[in-house]
This record gives C-alpha cells, sequence and structure tokens, in this order.
C-alpha cells in the first residue's frame, strides 16, 4: 500500500524557498539546476527574516548546489536564530566526505532532499552525466542515515526518464535497505528542463509507467512537476510546495502570507522553473483550480494532445447562509464594525454581510466544492451576489425570484475594506432585464431555418411560436432531455424537435442559418466536438448566438438552502463555468467572427451573451 508523505507535510507546509546559488558541474534534466553566483550572506538573512514574519515555519535552500556554498554553515546558524527550520536540496555528490555531513546534521536543519535516479550506478550515472556519482551519493546518503537525527526528515528525489523507467520500485527497496534514524521518502519528479527533442519521452508512457510503479513503492512517496490529469488515480501523492507553492491535494497551506494564490511570496527566491499555463483542455477539466498547470516543456514536445482533463458534472453557484444578526454594527467607511468582527479565523472571502431594513447580517460560505481563490473571484472582482426572495430560487424561475446584492456604497472607498468580509445591499430592480431584453429582440428577429439547442426550458417560446406561425423560420429544437422535450411539445411551440446532444446530432452541411445555444454551453460534454459541429452546420455568414453564466453565489437562510437542494432539477448538468473570454479563445480555434460580446462585470448581471457568424472562409483561422 502506498503511503503519502505524512512527515513531509507537517514538515514543508509552511515552508518558503530561498535560492542561494552555489557552483554545480552538470546541468541535466534531473538536477533541475544551474551554475548560479552565490548571493550575498546578509540578503538571504534579510530573506529569512521576511519568511519567519510571514508565518513561514522553513527556508527551504537550493542552489545551484547549496552544498557547495560557502555561507551555507552561517545560514544554518541564522535559521537558528531567526526561529525558523531550515531544508537543503542537494544534488547529493557531496554527502560523500565526512566533513560536508557534518556541517549539514545541526539541530536546525529538518529537511534534506537528495537526487538518486536509478537503483544501478550505470543508470544514474548516464542520467547525471557524472561517472561515479552513484557511488558518492548512496555511500553519503548511507553515512547521513546512519549519523542523522530522527527530527530529520530525508527526501530522495527520482526524476524518471527513458533510461530509468524499470528501475523506480528497485530505488525505493535499496533506500528501505539502507535503515537509520531519520525518516526517509521518495519524490519522483518530472523530467521538465534540458532535455532534447530526441531525449524526450511521451510523457504518457512515463505517466504510466510511474502510475504502475506508485503502486509497488515500499516508502512514504510524492510526486511533483507532471500534468496532473496523467496521474489522476494517485492525485493524493501530488505535492508541488517547493517548486510552485502549491500543496497535496487535501492539504491546506499553513500560514496567511504562504497560499497557492501568492506562489510570488511563498517562493521568495524561486529557481527558474518550467512556467505552467492551462490551455483550453485544462480549463475543461474539474481539477483545474487546484491544479497549478500543464508544464511548457509538455506542451512544447507534445501539445494539447498529451493532456487528459477530466470531465465531471460540477456546481454552479455556491451559497452564502445566514449566520446571525449583528447587534449596535456601524456600517461606516474608516469607521465600521466590520474590522472588529471575530470571524473565528475564516478567510474574509467566506464572510459577507448583508445591509437591510436597517440591520446588518452575517452571512458564512460553506461550500466545499468552490476554492477560496474561485469564491473570491465572484464576491469580490465580479461581485455577483444574488438574494433569493423566495423559499428556494430554481432553474424554472431564477431569473424573477431573486435580485442582485450590490456592494454597499460605504464599502466603495472604505480603506479598510481589505480587512473586512465587505457589506452589500439588495438591488430593488430585476437584474437580467438588459440581457433579457437583448436576448428576446434578437430571437424575434430570427428568419430562416434555426437550431435551438438546448431548447428544453428555452425562456422565449412566445417569441419562438409567433415566428413559426408566421413561417419566418423553419424550426428545430435539440435536447438530451426527453422530459423536457415533451414539456417544450405540450407548450404549442410548434417546429421539429430532435432528442440528442449537438456532439452526436446529424444535419446536412451548412443546413442552418441560425443556431441558438441558450444556457446550454456549460452542459455541453466536448467543446471541441460542439463548436466543430457548430461550424459544420452553419452556412457561410450564418449566426451563432451563445449566453451561459460563470459560478455565481446565492445569499439563503438554512431553510433556503434545504428546499433549493431538495428541488434541484434533475439532469441540468454543468461540465464547467466558463466567462465568455474563455469561450472566445476556443472560438478562435473555428470559423467565428464576433459580432457581439458582453462579459459578465460587476455592472453587469451574471450572464455573458456572444453573437458571432461563420467565416465565409469556412476553416479554422490562424
Amino acid at each position: 500500500m502506498i503511503a503519502s508523505h505524512g512527515a513531509l507535510s507537517s514538515i514543508l507546509n509552511s515552508a518558503a524557498v530561498l535560492r542561494i546559488g552555489g557552483g554545480n558541474n552538470a546541468r541535466n534534466p534531473a538536477t533541475h539546476s544551474l551554475n548560479t553566483p552565490e548571493r550575498d550572506f546578509h540578503e538571504v538573512e534579510r530573506d529569512l527574516v521576511l519568511a519567519r514574519g510571514a508565518a513561514a515555519g522553513m527556508a527551504v535552500f537550493v542552489g545551484g548546489e547549496p552544498t557547495l556554498n560557502r555561507h551555507l554553515p552561517r545560514l544554518l546558524g541564522a535559521c537558528r536564530e531567526v526561529g525558523i527550520a531550515a531544508g537543503v536540496v542537494t544534488n547529493g555528490r557531496a554527502l560523500f566526505y565526512p566533513r560536508v555531513r557534518r556541517r549539514l546534521l545541526v539541530p536546525e536543519l529538518r529537511y534534506l532532499q537528495v537526487g538518486l535516479h536509478g537503483a544501478v550506478a550505470a543508470t544514474h550515472d548516464r542520467v547525471v552525466g557524472v561517472a561515479g556519482a552513484f557511488e558518492q551519493v548512496t555511500t553519503g546518503l548511507a553515512g547521513l542515515l546512519r549519523e542523522g537525527s530522527r527530527e530529520l526528515f530525508v527526501e530522495v528525489a527520482c526524476c524518471p526518464t527513458g533510461t530509468n523507467l524499470g528501475e523506480l520500485v528497485a530505488l525505493s527497496e535499496i533506500l528501505a535497505d539502507f535503515g537509520g534514524s531519520p525518516a526517509v521518502g521518495l519524490r519522483f519528479v518530472a523530467p521538465l528542463t534540458g532535455v532534447k527533442a530526441e531525449d524526450w519521452v511521451p510523457a504518457a508512457e512515463i505517466s504510466d509507467r510511474l502510475a504502475a510503479a506508485l503502486s509497488g513503492v515500499v516508502l512514504p512517496v510524492a510526486w511533483e512537476g507532471f500534468a496532473p490529469c496523467l496521474l489522476e488515480e494517485h492525485a493524493s501523492l501530488r505535492d508541488e510546495r517547493l517548486r510552485y507553492g502549491v500543496p497535496a491535494y487535501g492539504l491546506p497551506l499553513a500560514g496567511t502570507a504562504f497560499a497557492d494564490e501568492r506562489v510570488d511570496a511563498w517562493l521568495l527566491h524561486n529557481p527558474d522553473y518550467p512556467a505552467r499555463s492551462h490551455p483550453i483542455p485544462c480549463q475543461d477539466c474539474v481539477h483545474e483550480a487546484t491544479c497549478p498547470g500543464a508544464p511548457a516543456p509538455l506542451l512544447q514536445h507534445e501539445g494539447e494532445r498529451a493532456l487528459r482533463p477530466t470531465r465531471a458534472v460540477r456546481a454552479n453557484s455556491f451559497n452564502y447562509e445566514f449566520d446571525r444578526t449583528l447587534e449596535n454594527f456601524r456600517l461606516r467607511a474608516g469607521r465600521c464594525s466590520a474590522t472588529r468582527l471575530d470571524l473565528g479565523g475564516a478567510p474574509l472571502c467566506r464572510r459577507l454581510l448583508l445591509a437591510r431594513d436597517g440591520e446588518v447580517d452575517l452571512y458564512h460560505c460553506p461550500a466545499n466544492d468552490f476554492t477560496d481563490r474561485e469564491i473570491g473571484v465572484v464576491k469580490d472582482d465580479l461581485e455577483q451576489v444574488y438574494f433569493d426572495l423566495s423559499a428556494g430560487a430554481a432553474l424554472d424561475d431564477f431569473v424573477t425570484a431573486v435580485r442582485r446584492a450590490r456592494l454597499h456604497p460605504e464599502c466603495h472607498a472604505c480603506p479598510d475594506r481589505e480587512r473586512c468580509p465587505t457589506a452589500v445591499r439588495v438591488d430593488p430592480d430585476p437584474p437580467f432585464t438588459a440581457e433579457e431584453t437583448w436576448l428576446r429582440r434578437e430571437v424575434s428577429r430570427a428568419r430562416g431555418r434555426v437550431l435551438d439547442v438546448g431548447c428544453g426550458e428555452q425562456p422565449y417560446r412566445e417569441e419562438l411560436a409567433a415566428l413559426i406561425r408566421e413561417a419566418r423560420i423553419d424550426y428545430h429544437g435539440l435536447d438530451p432531455d426527453a422530459g423536457a422535450l415533451a414539456r417544450f411539445r405540450g407548450a404549442g411551440v410548434g417546429g421539429t424537435l430532435h432528442e440528442g446532444t449537438i456532439e452526436e446530432f446529424e444535419a446536412a452541411d451548412e443546413s442552418f442559418d441560425i443556431i441558438l445555444a441558450f444556457r446550454s454551453f456549460n452542459h455541453f460534454f466536448d467543446l471541441e466536438r460542439a463548436f466543430a459541429q457548430f461550424a459544420r452546420l452553419l452556412r457561410s455568414g450564418g449566426t451563432l448566438y451563445l449566453c451561459d453564466s460563470p459560478p455565481f453565489a446565492m445569499l439563503r437562510t438554512s431553510a433556503q438552502v434545504a428546499f433549493a437542494d431538495e428541488n434541484a432539477p434533475f439532469g441540468h448538468e454543468h461540465y464547467r463555468n466558463w466567462r465568455s473570454e474563455q469561450v472566445l479563445d476556443l472560438m478562435g480555434r473555428f470559423p467565428f467572427k464576433v459580432r457581439h460580446h458582453r462579459p459578465v462585470t460587476p455592472a453587469t448581471s451574471n450572464l455573458w451573451l456572444i453573437k458571432a457568424s461563420r467565416d465565409s472562409r469556412g476553416r479554422k483561422r490562424g
């Protein structure tokens, strides 16, 4: 059975990475290190003070090669004086020398990472490009494990390559035989830098072989640097705190300044690790919010086809639940009672104040399926918070059953806004008037053959029925929900209805003048396939309408939350919660020209609008 890095979790949970430089004789995909000059001791010392003041419990020194840095003993002593634990990342060759081990084995050293990339000398030496390196590392490592204390955690880092894939389990067995007092773990690091095109091994091959090996490893184990979607079955073993400030799944970061949203603060002097990004396949993955993204070298060598995004149903909203009415609360910019509230250590994004009827109520957000960062974007950046007027607003009455909760005027210019949950007040006006007016006007102008994708809950049936009666449109409705189609048919709208998904819909090429996809975009399972269908089905110059919503928040009582959960409509799965800007990026891969775009902002409702025409060239652009 695989053991996760339990000891490592507590040691590195609030670590800051500091580059100190130091000579190194090799640069290769295993060491991830460069010849870098030594940094000034006092400069690093100032970083230690900064890290300690920001609640870091450990400073991890990286190079080049830190064991060759002449200031390392002084820096370890500085850690003791500052009151912070120390860690060192090394290629391990200098550990061969007893005097180096004696310099390292001091009480403040709590973590040591050593590179070892094969179970036999020929493999390791070939990977690092240094003859005799295996003997130096293993001899030094064995000595260090004999001489070290139980307070030290030693982690062996291995870079899986085409050379050593067959030795990963054997490596763990060798380490287990070393014995000694310090705890020992094994970390597999993706080969991301310094790999030539001819030496690149497909990520899928390495990941599949690594996944098989993980089941046989006998030590506590972690992995980092791989695209997380390639090792999804072993997600609990992912740990990228030292590289990107991102913890393993389920392991929150300690401290207030060091959080995954503040990687720049976490890695005070981050070595030049490869950048990571979220291309379109990543944006369609259910793990995007907790994933640092696809490594740049992977995309450069293999492109997006190497990724395996996980499409799964996800929530499209979360609740702020009523907590209590605050007594004698003063809501005044610069003199507000909010800064003195005891919130029990909860992040500010998960608390909200509602000013209503002369009182101020405190709400809290218990959602577990949205990260703090996602909640903060909804609440503070886009201000998409809504007050539930009913027992519990459901899909079919959402437009009329809610009101916008807008930022309170006292909060706009308040100097203390960053230190409090912020307050909102309910806007009495219907929130979707502008967007609904535009949509109804566009529908009423439709002419020709119309394909309505996701027609089952179409709110503009009256407009469509009139157009059908007047023979202005040849209407075709498409929906995968047979029940929704039956309700649509029962409303007497008319037209031809089809049961199925847009991805599998069959019709002649360029057979429609207009495609409507209102509030159905986030329900498409395969976006690439859906947009390929749009491009195929629309005639040259035909019009595509899209509208949907990113996540939003609801202000509710506990009773309203229970009602909404019990009456949630069945079959309305959301596979994503994209913003319109993301949609435009995707559309750029297809022959469409955007005619109208209304994104979601604090000034709009939570409904983005896109109107596009099919490019007359009839092919993908760029």
